[in-house]
């Protein structure tokens, strides 16, 4: 079961999202001293490969940086400074998107496990396209995710906490991230020239009047790897936190405790269950003497149980496509969920 193995899933995801963060300010510290590395004869044939490009730039690239450092003197070096604002302005783009595909993927991992999580709205799919239910779930969060990141911020902020079940930044990260995110909407769909939407969902107080493009300057820039450092992180502790792996034995019981059969007969009265402690890892067995007169359906889903609890060498699978034509949707899910994820007692 993937709630089993949830908080797992998500540190292996934040592990490789740091790592990309990693890698991304590595190549940008490569690029910081882009003007003075380029600025002498040894490199006159890169230099100039560098000066042609920053010829093929907008000028109005130049204005970022004459309000930072003043215009320099040495037109190959302004080119070259105008390629470095462009190449930083890659990086602010790459950087919004890593935050929000972290974001998207948590969110993916947790609906996956807590499939209740996800909005009425987005539980409207095609049935007709839907081979079985685990094509369901997978339309259904897809659609979930693509409405959070569509919606007003503040309704994407609440859903967020929602499904990661608490709200994981702070009002300085959150605000950051937004005019980062608004930043990457400017450059991707403006040319870096800010608009009315850019001054409404970022907040931020530049003159609205002002035709200045918003490439990032150096500052900026250090800013945002450190914000979205601080960001990953918050995911990262928030989820360790939240989703506390549990054991097998655990993922079994709420398995039972979700399925139809719990309505017949309570978990305790078909299993002797012992909770893990600190110093003991729990346990389960089979309630001696029990026997249950199941219905034809209930005695499907009681198979699968007992293929988990015994094992393939004392027990098989029930037929698994004549079960979800006779078997409850919930029981169905439930059954879907450990083929996707499985396991044994």
């Amino acid at each position: 079961m993937r709630t089993a193995r949830l908080q797992e899933e998500l540190l292996k995801l934040f592990d490789w999202k740091a790592n990309e963060l990693k890698a991304l300010r590595g190549l940008y510290e490569l690029t910081t001293n882009l003007s003075s590395h380029f600025g002498d004869d040894v490199n006159i044939e890169v230099r100039d490969s560098i000066v042609d490009i920053g010829q093929a730039l907008p000028r109005e690239i130049d204005d970022v940086m004459s309000g930072h450092c003043g215009h320099s003197k040495n037109d190959n070096v302004r080119l070259i400074e105008r390629v470095a604002t462009f190449v930083r302005g890659q990086f602010i783009v790459t950087l919004a998107a890593l935050v929000e595909d972290s974001n998207a993927q948590a969110m993916r991992i947790v609906l996956r496990a807590f499939p209740e999580k996800i909005g009425r709205d987005a539980r409207k799919v095609n049935l007709s396209e839907a081979v079985r239910l685990k094509t369901v779930l997978d339309q259904a969060i897809e659609s979930e995710i693509y409405s959070i990141f569509m919606g007003k911020q503040n309704t994407m902020r609440c859903r967020i906490a929602e499904v990661l079940s608490g709200d994981v930044f702070c009002e300085d990260h959150w605000q950051g991230y937004i005019e980062l995110r608004a930043r990457r909407d400017v450059a991707l769909h403006n040319g870096w020239r800010p608009n009315q939407l850019y001054f409404e969902k970022s907040g931020n107080t530049l003159n609205s009047s002002s035709e200045m493009l918003l490439y990032p300057t150096p500052e900026y820039t250090k800013n945002s790897f450190d914000l979205v450092e601080n960001l990953l992180r918050a995911l990262s502790e928030h989820c360790k936190e939240k989703f506390r792996p549990y054991t097998r034995i655990e993922a079994f019981k709420r398995m039972w405790e979700r399925s139809s059969l719990s309505k017949v007969v309570p978990f305790e009265e078909a299993w002797d269950y012992k909770a893990a402690t600190d110093t003991s890892s729990g346990g389960l067995w089979g309630k001696e003497g029990f026997d249950w007169r199941w219905s034809h359906s209930e005695t499907l889903i009681w198979q699968f149980f007992c293929h988990i609890f015994y094992g393939q060498s004392r027990t098989t699978l029930p037929d698994i496509e004549y079960a979800r034509k006779r078997l409850k949707r919930d029981d169905v899910q439930i059954i879907d969920e450990w083929l996707d994820s499985p396991f044994h007692l």
